[in-house]
């Protein structure tokens, strides 16, 4: 009967998902849990997750605290995918003269976290850049991407992994989700779509 059972659905919803759902595969349930919808940061990020992000502590460099406020959330499945995130507030805006444009900050938002891919073991990156706007209108820059990321601490063990980031930013605000995942995974891929095909943005009232 169990033979049976098992075969019948194979048959319907295929072998690798049939075992998937016998051994529990972690990101198959991370997929089909209950997923949560929330606000970050301010203005604040409408977006839909697998799990409640966390707020996370920022280190701000001595010479920027009293310039800007940084807000950050994440979680993490160990080795297989994380989603950061954040949004940088400057406290006073610049004059006009002096004040980078809004595509300014978003590249070099952009150059940034690519770099803190590289900082935590990442290599051969290859990215592209494309334009993004959400269901709300707000629009932005979604690079994305492939890397290999290390599953070991002396970084010796290498997986192939994906990447997405979205920015969008104005001359006061920037704004970023930094999505990381296990390449060639199903389920990953569809949590990662979910995920941004919710994301809003709520602009700063004046």
């Amino acid at each position: 009967m169990l033979g049976l059972t098992f075969a019948a659905f194979s048959y319907r919803y295929g072998f690798n998902y049939v075992v998937d759902t016998i051994f529990q595969k972690d990101t198959k349930q991370l997929l089909e849990g209950g997923w949560v919808d929330s606000d970050y940061g301010f203005p604040p990020i409408t977006i839909s997750t697998p799990e409640v992000l966390k707020r996370e502590e920022v280190a701000i460099p001595d010479d920027l605290i009293d310039k800007i406020k940084v807000s950050n959330f994440g979680y993490q499945l160990e080795d297989k995918f994380t989603i950061a995130i954040t949004s940088t507030v400057l406290k006073s805006t610049p004059d006009q003269e002096n004040a980078p444009s809004p595509e300014n900050n978003v590249l070099k938002a952009i150059e940034d976290n690519l770099k803190a891919i590289e900082a935590t073991g990442g290599r051969n990156i290859i990215s592209n850049k494309d334009k993004f706007k959400t269901p709300n209108g707000a629009e932005g820059v979604k690079t994305s991407g492939t890397f290999d990321y290390p599953i070991d601490d002396d970084k010796q063990d290498y997986v192939n992994g994906q990447f997405v980031i979205l920015s969008f930013a104005n001359k006061d605000v920037t704004q970023q989700i930094l999505i990381t995942y296990l390449k060639d995974d199903i389920y990953l891929d569809q949590v990662v779509e979910r995920i941004v095909a919710s994301i809003e943005l709520n602009q700063k009232e004046d």
